[in-house]
């Protein structure tokens, strides 16, 4: 697990999401602080010498190694061995190098960063670190994961997304709810009784493709032992997602990158997206 640490309050919300969760014996936490940069301490036009850009440094790269060590003793426990370093330019670079580096099975994020050691910053940053990280990025807004809706479109990244389920033990005590979105097409220009009756019949088979998707998927979850139930909705994706994950105070959503098109389409880069932005509780996005 790679962890970007920034000492905000996201971000030691992240750190006791991650302290708190089983995970699997002779697991590594790998916290990863960036250190900054001198040149944005001085105003435009400003000119500094060497010696005092090495002292800035110097005292950017103490506090940060200091904040890593702090933050790797909250973690370390026996069956997850906690390791840090620092990082030094772009928050998303950095943290990408990484986990190049490192190749974690999930990077973890605060949900917004804060002051000059931002390395979890909700907005470019993360997104910058979904769209390019090598695994699932958790934005973290809450310490606990009872609660998790998984968004369903059966497009291979939300089977992915379903696999994490079954795979990883961090979910083993939660309670998942998968949510499926039947969205409706456009119908072509008809007269007003007709395209009634076509519309009504397009969203009742729209509707019954939907739930036959979303009751396979919690089916399989709750063979393999899991509590799962079903909630199969119709509308803007996005939208609706957001609204059952509030409706059931969820602590977690998980969301693949990509959808399919057409009647099951769920998630095609915008929404995961708006979800990732717009959720009162941490995102799982499985890329």
């Amino acid at each position: 697990v790679l962890v970007g640490y920034d000492g905000s309050a996201p971000g030691d919300q992240a750190l006791r999401l991650v302290t708190g969760l089983a995970w699997p014996a002779a697991s590594e936490c790998r916290i990863i602080v960036g250190s900054g940069t001198p040149f944005a301490t001085y105003a435009p036009g400003m000119v500094a010498d060497a010696g005092t850009l090495h002292t800035i440094y110097d005292a950017q790269q103490e506090d940060a190694e200091r904040l890593a060590t702090a933050a790797s003793r909250r973690v370390d426990r026996p069956g997850l061995a906690a390791t840090w370093e620092v990082g030094f330019g772009r928050p998303a670079n950095t943290i990408l190098d990484v986990a190049d580096r490192f190749d974690p099975d999930l990077l973890v994020v605060g949900g917004r960063g804060l002051g000059p050691l931002t390395s979890a910053l909700l907005g470019s940053v993360s997104e910058e670190l979904v769209d390019h990280a090598p695994c699932p990025v958790l934005v973290a807004r809450g310490s606990e994961l009872r609660r998790v809706v998984l968004a369903e479109d059966g497009s291979p990244d939300a089977l992915a997304a379903g696999t994490l389920l079954l795979r990883w033990p961090i979910f083993g005590a939660s309670r998942i709810r998968v949510i499926s979105v039947s969205e409706v097409p456009a119908l072509p220009d008809l007269p007003t009784k007709t395209a009634a009756i076509e519309g009504h019949r397009v969203a009742q088979e729209a509707f019954a493709t939907t739930d036959e998707l979303a009751r396979t998927t919690t089916d399989r979850l709750v063979r393999a032992g899991l509590h799962a139930d079903t909630s199969v909705r119709q509308g803007d994706p996005a939208a609706e997602i957001l609204a059952a994950a509030g409706d059931w105070s969820a602590d977690l959503i998980i969301i693949g990158t990509r959808g399919q098109t057409g009647l099951t389409r769920l998630l095609h880069g915008s929404v995961a997206r708006k979800v990732l932005e717009h959720a009162h509780c941490s995102v799982l996005v499985e890329r």
